[in-house]
């Protein structure tokens, strides 16, 4: 056996099977086969090998042997090296006569963070303007708005009912009866042109009229196709705001009882949202700061675990739309091997800061504890309301409430460098 030394954390075996490893793997390639191949003449399993070996072939027979044979070497050569390998690691069939394999082994990766608590970082200041909060006032109006019956023409940002029917050549593409519409000048639903199309219709009339798909449409058979839509009005309502007043301040929540209060109350809302995205920029600052200073040496293939992980959750979503993967490329017009070289950049950023916050867990003493994880899973499932207790069972699963402690304790890490650079305790972690 040769070892050699390879980058970026790897090393390469080159294993030479023995005769009679080789002849082994046979006998086992032999009871396997004999049990899933009908020789004529003979019962299931029972044919003698030379028989086999002529019904399927000698080189079919060797290929089987070779099969079960590397990953058998694989695993004897890395123990007998003293290898650290990290997980599986790909093995090549180089000869045939004699058997030679070479396999290429990952190695743990190493990280060296450097002198990570001399970063410094300023989190952005955070600043609520007067106009955000009057912007979340007149949103509240909107909610508590009436809409008052009208037998006047349709108007901009009029709510009109209707009964709706569209249809490219003799095709309908599009019927709906009671359809509550908000006529919002230049909006594209469902396409450019349309709440445009109603400004002006009386109660009780029907118009038609034709507008185009946007070449760029989901459907192909329907891109940059002309539709002809006919439109019943059937009833008209105009938006009427509650007064800008105290009583409005109320009948948003009772905590307030002034608009004054309300827009007090808005600010410290609008102000937490602010600073909990400041802290989260600041914290992956922090994080980016620390990848440029730490080595890092790791096996190519943690980048493609990684964008393999990026895929499963992919598909997970997906499938929550009922879309497959396939559906996904065909209508995105790319490959599987286009999607995983668009999502590397992605995956070897993700691992990077992956192994800095490790590193960071490990130099700071920092651990996850059962109560934490249960505390988070309570909170899930209480944030889930009625569907909650069926969420818990699947989130007490081993593999999910290790994901539940590698995002804790990612959260922690984070938090310690944020902390850091902001100048804070150098000591152990608390």
């Amino acid at each position: 056996m040769i070892v050699e030394p390879a980058p970026e954390r790897q090393v390469v075996l080159q294993i030479v099977a023995e005769p009679q490893e080789v002849e082994r793997s046979l006998n086992q390639a032999y009871r396997k086969l004999s049990q899933q191949v009908n020789i004529p003449g003979f019962r299931r399993g029972k044919a003698p090998r030379p028989v086999l070996e002529r019904f399927v072939g000698k080189e079919a027979m060797l290929d089987e042997a070779i099969e079960s044979l590397g990953p058998q070497l694989y695993s004897q050569a890395i123990k007998e090296q003293n290898v650290e390998a990290l997980g599986q690691g790909t093995i090549e069939l180089k000869e045939r006569a004699p058997v030679t394999f070479r396999a290429t082994v990952p190695l743990k990766p190493v990280v060296e963070l450097g002198d990570y608590k001399s970063i410094r970082l300023d989190p952005e200041p955070v600043i609520v303007t007067d106009d955000e909060v009057e912007q979340t006032v007149e949103r509240l109006r909107a909610l508590h708005a009436l809409w008052e019956p009208q037998d006047r023409p349709v108007a901009v940002n009029d709510m009109v009912t209707l009964d709706l029917e569209g249809s490219v050549g003799e095709e309908s593409v599009f019927k709906q009866t009671d359809l509550q519409y908000r006529v919002v000048a230049g909006a594209s639903n469902p396409m450019a042109g349309f709440p445009e199309a109603l400004v002006g219709m009386a109660k009780g009339e029907t118009r038609s009229f034709t507008l185009s798909f946007p070449p760029d449409y989901a459907d192909s058979r329907l891109a940059g196709q002309p539709c002809g839509w006919v439109a019943v009005a059937k009833e008209i309502k105009e938006e009427r705001l509650p007064a800008l007043n105290d009583e409005l301040a109320q009948a948003v929540s009772d905590k307030y009882d002034s608009l004054a209060a309300l827009r007090e109350g808005l600010a410290a809302e609008i102000r937490a949202r602010k600073d909990t995205v400041a802290n989260s920029q600041h914290q992956q600052k922090a994080v980016e700061a620390l990848v440029e200073r730490a080595h890092l040496e790791y096996p190519p293939v943690m980048v493609e675990w990684e964008i393999d992980n990026i895929l499963r959750e992919h598909a997970r979503r997906l499938a929550e739309n009922r879309i497959s993967v396939e559906e996904y490329l065909a209508q995105e017009k790319k490959t599987a091997a286009q999607l995983r070289e668009e999502l590397r950049p992605q995956a070897t950023k993700t691992l990077r800061q992956s192994l800095v916050l490790g590193k960071v867990a490990e130099a700071e003493g920092l651990q996850v504890t059962e109560e934490e994880v249960q505390a988070d899973i309570d909170t899930l499932v209480k944030a889930l309301g009625e569907q909650g207790e069926r969420v818990r069972e699947a989130l007490t699963q081993p593999q999910s409430r290790y994901s539940l402690e590698l995002h804790l304790l990612s959260q922690k890490c984070l938090a310690r460098l944020g902390e850091l650079a902001r100048g804070g305790p150098e000591g152990p972690a608390t």
